[in-house]
């Protein structure tokens, strides 16, 4: 087994992990640097189907490539296309409305949803780019609507409603983990609104493509990107306008005291493997962080299909 071979295996591997299984072009997109291998689609199509190595052990069925043994997440992928795009519409919806919030520069969804993996039971989530100097009232609003709206995430509901755990700044778009799950789960994210931003986002973490080769791999809702227009986008502007001055850092002084207050007396945050980070350009709520947790679940499969570093 050569190094190239090795690479694609563990990569269809990392997937299986979600239950997710990826297209034979999704599969080049995602790929780690592997020189002549993936130089283009139809040399790593060729080398893949010469590989006596990838026969034996990844089963192909139509476009999709599963590990063999789990030809069954091919079946789930394709029965789950309703699910997601009902998912995908109630995230349109949701961002016509967030679009809306002055000093909002941008609305990705990540998770199980851009990674084509999501079920009945997943949740949308989103990753929000504020303007720098202005994203406790971000969060604020975002929050609010999702009150109002009755459609926050909770342990007992999850399907179909969101969760806002990442917020970062004009000014910060550089993330602060850097690993390959990171790199993996920020790879998929998907604009829904502010593709200039989204642009920005990935020209400041060109490291993911030490993990995946093609990045940024443009990954595209199921609808047009949304964009600023017309009477909205004037009131936005007008109020952005207005908040620019004395008045707008007064107001996010306070909703910063109010919203600290709040998250500083919920004790969740003091659980073993909580990440919650809350600074003026990083605001991050990860209750129970998945990565430790998905990186020792990986090297685990990796070690029983002898696939190991």
């Amino acid at each position: 087994m050569n190094a190239a071979e090795k690479a694609v295996l563990q990569l269809v591997v990392y997937y299986d992990l979600f239950e997710q299984t990826l297209s034979l072009y999704e599969l080049w997109q995602l790929l780690p640097p592997l020189g002549a291998w993936n130089a283009d689609f139809q040399a790593f199509v060729a080398a893949f189907q010469l590989s006596e190595t990838l026969r034996e052990r990844l089963t192909m069925c139509g476009d999709y490539v599963v590990l063999t043994g789990r030809e069954q997440l091919i079946e789930l992928r394709l029965s789950m296309a309703p699910v997601k795009h009902k998912l995908w519409r109630r995230a349109q919806w949701m961002t016509q409305i967030v679009r809306l919030i002055p000093f909002v520069r941008m609305v990705g969804v990540s998770g199980s949803l851009a990674q084509e993996s999501a079920k009945a039971d997943s949740d949308i989530d989103f990753f929000i780019i504020a303007q720098s100097g202005y994203i406790w009232w971000v969060r604020f609003w975002s929050k609010l609507i999702l009150k109002l709206t009755r459609l926050d995430r909770s342990p007992r509901q999850t399907g179909g409603h969101f969760c806002y755990n990442h917020y970062v700044t004009t000014q910060s778009l550089r993330l602060d983990s850097q690993s390959e799950y990171v790199a993996r789960l920020f790879c998929h994210l998907v604009p829904v609104y502010g593709f200039a931003t989204y642009r920005d986002f990935c020209a400041a973490n060109t490291w993911i493509a030490l993990y995946v080769e093609r990045f940024p791999v443009y990954h595209f809702p199921e609808f047009d990107i949304l964009t600023d227009h017309g009477l909205p986008a004037a009131v936005k502007k007008g109020w952005e306008k207005m908040l620019r001055g004395k008045l707008g850092k007064k107001f996010e002084q306070w909703l910063k005291t109010v919203q600290l207050r709040r998250i500083l007396s919920d004790d969740r945050r003091l659980s073993p493997g909580s990440q919650v980070v809350t600074e003026d350009d990083l605001l991050r709520f990860h209750l129970e962080a998945k990565e430790p947790l998905v990186a020792a679940h990986y090297a685990q499969r990796l070690a029983e299909l002898g696939l190991n570093c």
